[in-house]
Protein backbone atom coordinates (compact mmCIF):
# COMPACT_ATOMS: atom_id res chain seq x y z
CA UNK A 1 0.00 0.00 0.00
CA UNK A 2 1.21 3.34 -0.72
CA UNK A 3 1.33 6.20 1.47
CA UNK A 4 -0.29 9.49 0.26
CA UNK A 5 1.29 12.73 1.41
CA UNK A 6 -1.53 13.15 4.02
CA UNK A 7 -0.43 9.56 5.96
CA UNK A 8 2.65 10.84 6.31
CA UNK A 9 3.29 12.59 9.94
CA UNK A 10 6.08 15.69 9.66
CA UNK A 11 9.22 15.24 11.16
CA UNK A 12 9.69 17.53 14.50
CA UNK A 13 12.51 19.79 13.77
CA UNK A 14 15.40 20.01 16.37
CA UNK A 15 15.03 23.38 17.02
CA UNK A 16 12.23 26.45 17.49
CA UNK A 17 11.80 27.93 14.42
CA UNK A 18 9.11 29.28 12.43
CA UNK A 19 6.69 28.35 9.04
CA UNK A 20 7.83 31.08 6.44
CA UNK A 21 8.25 32.15 2.87
CA UNK A 22 11.65 33.23 2.95
CA UNK A 23 13.81 34.95 0.23
CA UNK A 24 17.92 35.42 -0.35
CA UNK A 25 19.57 37.37 -2.77
CA UNK A 26 19.47 36.09 -5.93
CA UNK A 27 15.99 35.18 -6.01
CA UNK A 28 16.63 32.39 -4.09
CA UNK A 29 12.90 31.82 -2.50
CA UNK A 30 11.82 28.62 -0.36
CA UNK A 31 8.59 27.77 1.69
CA UNK A 32 9.37 25.55 4.58
CA UNK A 33 9.77 25.54 8.27
CA UNK A 34 12.92 27.92 9.14
CA UNK A 35 15.41 28.10 12.11
CA UNK A 36 18.11 30.44 12.62
CA UNK A 37 21.10 28.24 13.07
CA UNK A 38 25.18 29.20 13.80
CA UNK A 39 27.27 28.44 10.96
CA UNK A 40 31.03 28.44 11.21
CA UNK A 41 30.39 30.83 13.68
CA UNK A 42 27.99 33.51 11.75
CA UNK A 43 24.21 33.11 12.18
CA UNK A 44 22.30 31.64 8.88
CA UNK A 45 18.97 30.32 8.49
CA UNK A 46 18.02 26.55 7.91
CA UNK A 47 14.77 25.87 5.72
CA UNK A 48 13.63 23.06 5.68
CA UNK A 49 11.36 21.94 2.83
CA UNK A 50 8.20 19.87 2.17
CA UNK A 51 10.08 17.35 0.60
CA UNK A 52 12.33 16.40 3.88
CA UNK A 53 9.42 17.05 6.11
CA UNK A 54 6.60 14.85 4.41
CA UNK A 55 7.97 13.49 1.37
CA UNK A 56 11.12 11.39 3.77
CA UNK A 57 13.95 13.06 1.99
CA UNK A 58 16.49 13.93 4.27
CA UNK A 59 18.58 16.10 2.18
CA UNK A 60 15.91 18.52 0.91
CA UNK A 61 16.81 21.13 2.98
CA UNK A 62 18.81 24.56 2.53
CA UNK A 63 21.19 26.83 4.45
CA UNK A 64 21.70 30.40 3.77
CA UNK A 65 24.38 32.96 5.77
CA UNK A 66 22.01 35.69 7.21
CA UNK A 67 23.30 38.76 5.47
CA UNK A 68 21.66 36.65 2.02
CA UNK A 69 18.48 37.52 3.59
CA UNK A 70 16.20 39.55 1.31
CA UNK A 71 12.44 39.08 2.70
CA UNK A 72 10.11 36.67 4.58
CA UNK A 73 6.57 36.35 5.26
CA UNK A 74 5.11 34.14 7.81
CA UNK A 75 2.95 31.07 6.20
CA UNK A 76 0.95 28.08 7.82
CA UNK A 77 1.57 24.74 8.18
CA UNK A 78 -1.52 23.57 6.46
CA UNK A 79 -0.41 26.41 3.45
CA UNK A 80 2.62 24.86 2.91
CA UNK A 81 1.38 21.02 3.08
CA UNK A 82 -1.80 21.87 0.61
CA UNK A 83 0.79 23.80 -1.66
CA UNK A 84 3.44 20.80 -1.61
CA UNK A 85 0.44 18.28 -2.25
CA UNK A 86 -1.05 20.28 -5.08
CA UNK A 87 3.20 20.49 -6.74
CA UNK A 88 3.05 16.99 -6.06
CA UNK A 89 -0.17 16.00 -8.16
CA UNK A 90 0.50 18.71 -10.84
CA UNK A 91 3.59 16.32 -11.46
CA UNK A 92 1.87 13.38 -11.94
CA UNK A 93 -0.44 14.80 -13.96
CA UNK A 94 2.19 16.39 -16.38
CA UNK A 95 3.81 12.59 -15.64
CA UNK A 96 0.65 11.68 -17.29
CA UNK A 97 0.27 13.77 -19.88
CA UNK A 98 3.78 13.30 -21.08
CA UNK A 99 3.58 9.34 -21.19
CA UNK A 100 -0.14 9.82 -23.62
CA UNK A 101 2.21 12.24 -25.60
CA UNK A 102 4.99 9.71 -26.00
CA UNK A 103 2.14 7.19 -26.66
CA UNK A 104 0.37 9.33 -29.44
CA UNK A 105 3.67 9.91 -31.24
CA UNK A 106 4.46 6.07 -31.20
CA UNK A 107 1.62 5.44 -32.89
CA UNK A 108 1.64 7.61 -35.45
CA UNK A 109 5.22 6.34 -36.13
CA UNK A 110 3.78 3.30 -36.48
CA UNK A 111 1.25 4.15 -38.80
CA UNK A 112 3.19 6.86 -40.88
CA UNK A 113 4.57 4.24 -43.20
CA UNK A 114 1.38 2.25 -43.95
CA UNK A 115 -0.03 4.39 -46.58
CA UNK A 116 -0.35 3.59 -49.92
CA UNK A 117 3.37 3.02 -50.91
CA UNK A 118 2.01 2.06 -54.28
CA UNK A 119 1.31 5.00 -54.88
CA UNK A 120 4.80 6.85 -55.92
CA UNK A 121 6.80 2.98 -56.62
CA UNK A 122 10.26 4.61 -57.81
CA UNK A 123 9.96 7.40 -55.39
CA UNK A 124 11.90 5.91 -52.64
Amino acid sequence: MTETPEDIPATKPEQPGEWLCIAFVGHNEYTGYVTEIVKNGQPAYHVDLPEKLWGANPLACVEYAATAWFSDHPVTEEFVRRAWEASLRAAEKRRQQEAEWRRADEQRALTAGSDDDDEYPGAF
